[in-house]
């Protein structure tokens, strides 16, 4: 870690109680005042004791008092409303700890993200990175997935085979935000049901599918979940297999006296 040149100021609004300085420790200041026998009463300056603090995970803050009300602050805000470049705004720019420490508020740690930066950074700590905003890897699928937040709302836009392709229709979602103020997918959504096993309903159709030796094989498409049904549990009566559809099933472990139903 670079060596951090200390620097410090007076808190906003609460000059001549605290300081702060561009790493993260805030000091009471000395203060003289009469106590209730007549006396004089002094305090010298005082390091305070950072709160919160279990982790790296962990905001820290400060408990500031001001004509006697307390009130806390988060010490990450605190060092960059007083030493950052830039104003921040929840709504549009965050601060985010660049080692994603939270305990490290030192300014040189801290910078400044849209929203959009910051869920992006979130996600690819835990996906494979991408090279662009809005998109991660999505490990079962051995695809590049995209989403976007819209009203504190996550929108799934889809699973691409290439990067470029995924990062494009974020873009497209991106640009109709900014145009029309609303977000819309492509992708069709499927809505399980709880009447059913193995039945999902994919646009206005309900879909059959079953899993052998963990390999998802799909059964088919239907207008009502009372015939997807009858495909999961073999009671539907089956049209003859194609051979694509008999290697499919076989590859899957499946064998003709077990029963299952191709619609």
């Amino acid at each position: 870690m670079t060596h951090l040149k200390e620097e410090w100021k007076s808190i906003e609004g609460h000059e001549g109680l605290y300081k702060i300085n561009n790493s993260g420790h805030v000091i009471s200041l000395a203060k003289e005042w009469t106590a209730g026998n007549g006396g004089t009463c002094k305090k010298k300056d005082t390091v305070l004791k950072e709160k919160g603090l279990k982790g790296k995970d962990d905001y820290g803050y400060y408990t500031l008092c001001k004509e006697g009300k307390r009130k806390n602050h988060t010490t990450h805000t605190l060092v960059f409303d007083h030493f950052g470049v830039g104003k921040r705004n929840g709504r549009k720019l965050q601060i985010d700890h660049i080692d994603d420490d939270k305990t490290n508020n030192r300014i040189d740690n801290l910078q400044l993200l849209t929203p959009r930066e910051n869920v992006s950074k979130a996600i690819q700590k835990t996906q494979k990175p991408s090279k662009y905003v809005g998109v991660y890897w999505h490990s079962r699928d051995k695809k590049w997935g995209t989403q976007i937040w819209f009203n504190d709302k996550r929108i799934y836009l889809g699973l691409f085979k290439k990067e470029e392709d995924a990062y494009n229709e974020y873009q497209r979602a991106l640009k109709e935000f900014e145009d029309t103020g609303t977000v819309t997918s492509k992708v069709i959504k499927r809505m399980r049901t709880n009447k059913y096993k193995g039945i999902n309903k994919i646009g206005n159709r309900w879909q059959a599918r079953i899993t052998i030796n963990g390999k998802r094989v799909y059964l088919g498409c239907f207008k009502t979940e009372y015939d997807a049904n009858l495909a999961y549990i073999g009671g539907r009566p089956p049209k003859p297999l194609t051979e694509k559809q008999k290697s499919s099933l076989i590859n899957a472990g499946w064998t003709e006296s077990e029963g299952a139903a191709i619609p």
